[in-house]
């Protein structure tokens, strides 16, 4: 699941961290063996475990490929010369 912005994070909470539901039907997505969500900060405001979520993402070798050292954003768009 890939959700960004402040206005997903109640949604985003209640789908990763709330109980299985027919009224939030991404609930039903925790049932998954591989069941993957990638946010943003913003949309993963309303997390009550985003330090532990954080922490994995960081540590865990299954996510070694995704660590990948990011460009800054001043630096997309420079000159080329």
């Amino acid at each position: 699941m890939l959700a960004t912005g402040e206005e997903k994070a109640e949604v985003i909470a209640k789908a990763v961290e709330g109980p299985v539901t027919s009224m939030i039907s991404a609930t039903a997505l925790q049932l998954h063996p591989r069941y993957t969500v990638i946010v943003d900060k913003a949309a993963a405001a309303h997390l009550t475990q985003r330090k532990y979520y954080q922490w994995i993402f960081e540590h865990e070798p299954e996510w070694k490929p995704f660590r990948q050292p990011r460009i800054p954003l001043s630096g997309i768009g420079g000159s080329m010369g």
